[in-house]
């Protein structure tokens, strides 16, 4: 849930270290990680644009906000909790096979810098409002089109993250083991990822005269409709090397790049 509102890659960083240091003394602890990744790092923020970066590449292409928790919810349920349930059977049984019980923290869990859930309503107001406000101003930088509402999100975006920073003890950052070293690496991932892209989705926009016609027909049924399946195991495959995020976008352009549709 915590991921579905700063991102699987926020939660992870913010719960991480407490949920390390709770089991720190447990003699079998590696499964805890695990299961904490593959809960908030994978199946975790998929009901808002906020919570995984292709939900938001999709919500900047004109999908609906509301749409991955009026659609995805339901997947959502049907995969966390079967996982949950495991990793109850898992930790109970590996709890009970350790010789000596394990010893609680030595300081309680404490939740510090609450100004932050007030800059975390700021960020959501923001990307909301970019997505109604609409003044039809917009600016072309090397032939991007930068409309007006979606420059003034990303400023407030920045200017919430400065103040975060200003307002946030940096002793409480420290008490959590913050770096800046995972976002600097997903930074550098993402950027080459989508300078690479680019090529490749003037490509898939070039629909049958394009390279990737040969996929396009292999993702359409012969009506002319989408093949579900194909589309399913594509994007599975494509996704699981080349991350979800870029997938999102080239399959997005391959239906036609029409958030309506």
């Amino acid at each position: 849930m915590v991921a579905s509102f700063v991102g699987t890659t926020g939660a992870s960083l913010i719960l991480v270290r407490p949920l390390i240091r709770a089991n720190e003394r447990r003699r079998h602890n590696v499964h805890v990680i695990v299961f904490f990744i593959l809960l908030a790092g994978n199946i975790g923020g998929a009901l808002t644009p906020l919570g995984d970066p292709p939900l938001f590449v999709g919500f900047l292409h004109g999908v609906d906000f509301w749409w991955p928790a009026r659609y995805l919810w339901l997947q959502t349920v049907i995969v966390s909790v079967p996982v949950l349930a495991i990793f109850l059977i898992v930790d109970l049984w590996l709890f009970r096979s350790e010789t000596t019980p394990a010893q609680a923290p030595s300081e309680p869990l404490r939740l510090r810098g609450l100004v932050n859930f007030v800059l975390f309503g700021a960020i959501v107001a923001a990307i909301l409002g970019s997505a109604t406000w609409k003044p039809d101003i917009a600016f072309h930088v090397y032939t991007v089109n930068l409309e007006l509402q979606n420059v003034s999100r990303d400023a407030a975006l920045v200017l919430i993250a400065i103040v975060s920073l200003v307002l946030t003890r940096d002793e409480h950052r420290a008490a959590n083991g913050f770096t800046w070293e995972p976002i600097r690496e997903v930074a550098i991932l993402f950027a080459g990822i989508f300078v690479a892209i680019a090529p490749v989705i003037a490509m898939l926009q070039a629909g049958q005269a394009g390279a990737f016609a040969f996929l396009l027909h292999a993702v359409t049924a012969y009506d002319g409709s989408p093949h579900e399946a194909a589309y399913f195991w594509l994007t599975g495959l494509l996704s699981a090397f080349l991350d979800n995020t870029p997938t999102y976008v080239v399959f997005f352009e391959l239906a036609g790049g029409d958030p309506k549709r």
